[in-house]
């Protein structure tokens, strides 16, 4: 990846811990709000780029993990249920409220 090069490049161009910290970044999926806001300013579907945010976080809850084990090697023990249900809690019940009020 890119932080790789740059430590081989530039080693002393940025500190080990932020490159890492940048590389922890690249794993995770986009918010939806960003999303939200940069299709509506670009003049896109709002609606198929929440779908795309929405479908990107479900996926990330396993990609994530995934990514950041084969990148650093290392695993840990997480309640997946519970973040699961978190997550739909915090994005999927809003939509789902949101487009029911909407029809009515």
């Amino acid at each position: 990846p890119l932080t790789k090069l740059i430590k081989t490049i530039l080693p002393n161009l940025l500190p080990p811990s932020l490159l890492d910290g940048l590389l922890i970044l690249t794993c995770l999926p986009t918010t939806v709000n960003m999303c939200v806001i940069l299709a509506s300013k670009a003049g896109g579907n709002v609606a198929t780029a929440l779908c795309n945010a929405v479908i990107g976080n479900l996926i990330g809850i396993f990609l994530t993990p995934a990514l950041l084990f084969h990148f650093f090697g290392a695993s840990i023990k997480l309640p997946f249920a519970s973040m699961v249900v978190k997550l739909c809690n915090k994005v999927l019940l809003p939509v789902a409220v949101g487009q029911i009020l909407r029809t009515t």
